[in-house]
């Protein structure tokens, strides 16, 4: 029997308060995706930054080829062929693509001056990424490339390194149809090639489509590893959650009252043109539309972000004239942003300061904050939307993905927002957290809010909204009712 290029064998891995990795088992074998599933905060992140070195564990070890290593740090781990590319890619913005691919990495002239080879590493940079499929200018600011582009350079990184493990994290999150399509064809060829790949994904579809086996882990546990017969989303789901859940519930009503907001004409330049809609009381509107199809430059521009060219915004029967965010707020419109980590949250602040930094005016009593009704405020929220924390004084990166969402929307409730602007609040997250904020949505919406969802899964706006805006490179291509669609028909609209 084969050696498998890695075992892990009964690590363990805590935090304070949380026990996030309990005598976890895995292994890996040269030309195989063996892919990770569980909920936010399962501890799949924690394991795949024991395995690339980022984390050192309490108990238990690590066995590559074979062989017992201890990694002392990510460059260690690296040394050994272990590459991780994150769902947060650490790509230098205003660095070359070169540059980026070969940072840490010295390329000497082998004559006199011995200065740094840009010709030779320019030339390997371009001969790496065209090995994967793809021709960029290398010497162009990574910056300036699309988030799949800056992928592939995270991934020519790993590559030019020597890496023979892959670790991809949530890799096709902001990507494209095609995009993704490309980049799991890309996976599986590398697979194919004798790498080894462990692959993380919320996305189930992807997971079965490209692994060998599927690892399941709930609450820092390894429950089971499936072999690819086994594969079904039922029992993967089951595994994830303790429960079996129904999929892709109808939570969307009819509403019959009075339009809230009322949008005629929005236009801005090279972003979107002419866009017209209206949102009720109480209903849930949804935009569809590919990526780059002007949604989130649209939404933002409602929300004050962005300068409209042209366009009437109209909010309870009055014409409005937005030009910061500040302004909306006060207006009672919340905005929950596309991108969370670097918009919506603020990572140096607690739990309890983001969830009431746009309330905080109403609790100051003189000079300080009444911390007591602060924290009153808090608690509440945390019961009634089912918010997993250890204290509400730790920092918000420690909360999954779908518990930073929820704190956000308990931040716009807090202050007693009308209209709720949500762009992608499900991206990254579990299947059973998904389940919750589409709850909270129509819970939301039963009580007067008006919300205005953005979403790349259209299964997802069918499900939830009453209606569905379709844009398609910046226009509108109509309006259409939620129960009489499917993906199919939406797509055939917006590319007609």
């Amino acid at each position: 029997m084969a050696i498998p290029k890695l075992e892990i064998k009964g690590i363990s891995k805590s935090f304070p308060g949380v026990r996030a990795l309990i005598d976890v088992d895995f292994d890996l074998n040269n030309g195989e995706i063996h892919s990770l599933v569980g909920e936010n905060g399962a501890g799949k992140s924690t394991l795949i930054n024991v395995i690339s070195g980022q984390l050192k564990p309490e108990k238990g070890e690590i066995l590559l080829n074979g062989e017992k290593v201890i990694f002392n740090g990510p460059d260690d781990a690296l040394a050994h062929g272990i590459g991780l590319v994150p769902q947060e890619l650490n790509l230098i913005p205003l660095l070359s693509v070169a540059e980026n691919i070969f940072l840490g990495v010295k390329k000497i002239k082998p004559t006199f001056p011995y200065d740094i080879d840009w010709k030779a590493i320019n030339t390997q940079a371009e001969n790496t990424l065209e090995a994967l499929g793809v021709k960029l200018d290398v010497q162009a600011p990574v910056g300036t490339m699309s988030v799949a582009n800056q992928q592939l350079v995270q991934i020519a990184r790993a590559i030019v390194l020597g890496a023979d493990l892959l670790i991809f994290d949530e890799p096709t999150a902001c990507l494209t149809i095609n995009e993704t399509e490309r980049l799991l064809n890309l996976i599986q060829q590398f697979r194919d090639e004798g790498r080894a790949i462990i692959f993380v994904s919320h996305h189930m579809d992807e997971v079965i489509k490209i692994s060998n086996r599927i690892s399941i882990m709930r609450d820092g546990m390894m429950i089971e590893t499936l072999e690819h017969d086994d594969f079904s989303f039922q029992r993967m789901i089951k595994g994830m959650v303790g429960k079996e859940v129904e999929q892709n519930r109808i939570l969307r009503k009819n509403v019959d009252t009075a339009p809230l907001l009322k949008v005629s004409g929005l236009t801005r330049k090279n972003e979107f043109y002419d866009i017209s809609f209206d949102v009720k009381k109480g209903e849930i509107f949804g935009i569809a539309g590919l990526v780059g199809a002007g949604r989130t430059e649209l939404v933002s521009s409602i929300f004050g972000d962005r300068k409209l060219d042209a366009g009437t915004v109209i909010l309870d029967d009055k014409v409005i004239k937005i030009s910061n965010p500040k302004q909306s707020i006060d207006l009672g419109i919340g905005y929950l942003p596309e991108e969370r980590r670097n918009l919506g949250i603020l990572p140096s602040l607690s739990i309890c300061e983001n969830l009431t930094i746009v309330s905080i005016q109403r609790l100051f009593r003189l000079l300080p904050i009444d911390r007591k009704k602060e924290n009153e405020i808090v608690r509440n929220y945390v019961q009634k939307f089912r918010i997993k924390l250890a204290d509400t004084d730790d920092f918000i990166t420690k909360l999954s993905g779908g518990n930073q969402q929820k704190v956000i929307l308990s931040r716009w409730m807090e202050v007693g927002s009308k209209l709720l602007i949500l762009d992608e609040p499900t991206r990254g997250i579990d299947v059973l957290a998904k389940e919750e904020i589409h709850h909270l949505m129509r819970d939301c919406s039963d009580a007067g809010l008006s919300i205005l969802v953005v979403s790349s899964e259209m299964e997802e706006l069918i499900n939830i909204c009453s209606r569905i805006l379709i844009m398609h490179e910046g226009r509108s291509k109509g309006i259409v009712n939620a129960s009489e669609m499917n993906p199919e028909k939406i797509l055939n609209i917006a590319l007609s």
